[in-house]
């Protein structure tokens, strides 16, 4: 029995996000500051902090098809605040879990679409089990971050450690077996971690950012681009959660060793909760080896 492989990699990425065999499972990467809120001093009530200097971000990931991510970053401004030109230091990493269809010869898809049932948990007609596995990520970087009135950028470089592993097949029918030993789907690879993260606000009303991440390890990268415009009837909602929030397009590209993960949805980014920001997005996704389905992502993010 062959089954096409994802080693594939990712996570995460996600946040790398991503999710492996380093696959375009998730990954939805996850790298950094949320829009309309990095770099950014908070502003609560009673209280101000204009000179932040450590932002905690978190990206969770998952999909209708099985496949999760969850990606934590620490960023840390090294001779200036957030809010202003400087170095950054930053942390992250990231475990996941995925649900890949294992196809099989002619004779042996024939007899498992006898068997076949919720294709969420087991397979459709065509293939003849289920393979779950795990993945996790870490990564170490330095960058530099240019702000300027409207605009700013960040480029960051460091290395990563990316680690997969197999848990189980469940197979339709007990007839077929799956072929390999669960032990051989492991591994680790390090390499080199770059990317880029930009914003543009042209007015208070619209946004844009873009954000890549990329790795040799398992051939992972995530690449993302939004744009948003403030929320209508602002004056009827709650001023103190969404008066810094934007919504409008999502659009991103999960790539593995080959493979291609397109996402297509809207986001609601910059709505604060007392010191917290957050970013919802949801939309359509075509995983390569688990079909098409609704992903949705979380993005929380926490200055100090």
């Amino acid at each position: 029995m062959r089954r096409v492989s994802k080693l594939s990699g990712l996570c995460l990425i996600s946040f790398t996000q991503f999710l492996i065999f380093f696959s375009p499972r998730a990954c939805s990467q996850p790298v950094g500051e949320l829009v309309a809120s990095s770099d950014k001093p908070l502003q609560q009530s009673g209280s101000i902090n204009r000179e932040p200097k450590i932002e905690f971000y978190n990206w969770l990931y998952g999909s209708s098809r099985g496949n999760w991510f969850e990606w934590h970053t620490d960023t840390a401004s090294m001779n200036s605040s957030l809010i202003e030109s400087g170095f950054r230091l930053r942390g992250m990493g990231g475990i996941g879990g995925y649900a890949d269809d294992i196809e099989g010869e002619e004779a042996e898809n024939t007899l498992a679409s006898a068997y076949s049932v919720d294709d969420n948990f087991l397979p459709t007609m065509g293939t003849v089990g289920k393979l779950y596995g795990m993945n996790g990520f870490g990564g170490l970087q330095l960058g530099y971050t240019h702000v300027a009135e409207s605009w700013k950028i960040s480029a960051f470089v460091g290395a990563s450690v990316v680690r997969i592993w197999a848990v189980e097949t469940i197979m339709t029918t007990e007839i077929v077996k799956f072929s390999r030993d669960l032990a051989t789907l492991k591994g680790t690879k390090y390499g080199v971690l770059a990317s880029i993260e930009g914003e543009y606000h042209p007015t208070d009303k619209l946004m844009f950012s873009a954000w890549g991440i990329y790795t040799p390890a398992y051939k992972w990268g995530y690449f993302e681009l939004k744009s948003g415009v403030s929320l209508p009837f602002g004056g009827i909602l709650p001023k103190e959660i969404l008066e810094n929030a934007y919504v409008g397009p999502h659009v991103a590209l999960n790539v593995s060793d080959g493979l291609r993960q397109p996402m297509f949805g809207a986001h609601l980014t910059g709505i604060t909760l007392g010191p917290v920001y957050m970013s919802i997005t949801t939309g359509y996704t075509h995983e390569q080896l688990t079909g098409k389905g609704i992903y949705s992502i979380l993005e929380t993010s926490m200055q100090f």
